[in-house]
């Protein structure tokens, strides 16, 4: 049986990768070196995106389990002290000195770890492997060379979002590990309302080979990342049941659905 992990758990994970860090430098220079990027790069900043939005996730799982509104508030104010150990002023402090995000995140990441048993009743799913997520990056970097070596014609603007969002979850996936069905789905939003949108017109006249091949494919991948993530189940339950459990109502940007942004984008090209 696979051993279980949540996003409690995962956080901890990571500020604990964060704590063990030796650095003589400033916060910024001891993050990307944990986490294998370049200061201040696109990369770097989506790693600090991920982390606090893994905080945020956090909370909203306790926060299903209805308890006191004590225990929301004590659990608030270790997230929020993770967020702040993540903030630009305190990422440029001296690792090691009072007040860096090293010190904060001491203090901080213990207390988180204590949420684990009951955010796991909310969220909780496989831990990967490191082989497993070395797979996992493998088909990902096959099908972003595959879309990026074949134009979609008309739809070229779908091959960009399908290539970006796989981009992003590359990283998130290669860098920090983390799996679960909830964090794929937001990871993947642009991927998947690309993939949604080539499937509207799927059985159109003007549909090539080119772009059968590419919801195939994309699909698959799909079906790979959420059945190691404990969605899909076996061969009769695959993308479509998870796009339905994931729900269009969340693939929201700016309050515009992406479906219909990117057909608009389309039939206004």
């Amino acid at each position: 049986m696979a051993t279980l992990t949540d996003p409690a758990e995962e956080l901890v994970d990571a500020c604990e990768r964060l704590i063990r860090a030796n650095s003589n430098h400033s916060g910024e220079h001891a993050l990307a070196n944990a986490f294998g990027v370049e200061a201040w790069s696109k990369e770097y900043f989506q790693i600090i995106f991920c982390l606090v939005e893994q905080a945020e996730r956090v909370l909203d799982a306790l926060k299903a389990e209805r308890p006191s509104e004590a225990m929301i508030e004590r659990a608030q104010i270790h997230t929020n002290g993770v967020r702040q150990a993540l903030s630009g002023p305190i990422l440029s402090t001296p690792w090691n000195n009072a007040g860096s995000t090293r010190q904060l995140l001491r203090e901080h990441t213990p207390p988180i770890a204590m949420l684990s048993p009951t955010v796991a009743r909310v969220s909780s799913y496989p831990k990967l492997s490191s082989e497993e997520i070395a797979d996992l990056v493998a088909d990902i970097d096959q099908l972003i060379s595959w879309l990026t070596d074949h134009q979609l014609e008309e739809q070229d603007i779908l091959r960009r979002a399908l290539i970006d969002g796989l981009v992003v979850y590359r990283l998130r996936l290669a860098r920090v590990g983390w799996l679960g069905w909830n964090y794929s789905a937001d990871a993947l939003r642009s991927t998947i309302g690309a993939y949604l949108a080539l499937d509207r017109g799927q059985h159109t006249a003007d549909t090539t080979p080119i772009t059968e091949a590419a919801l195939k494919l994309v699909g698959g991948l799909f079906s790979k990342l959420w059945g190691v993530a404990g969605v899909v189940h076996d061969a009769t339950d695959r993308v479509g049941t998870a796009i339905k459990l994931y729900g269009m109502v969340t693939m929201v940007r700016d309050g515009t659905p992406i479906v219909a942004a990117l057909t608009h984008q389309l039939g206004s090209s």
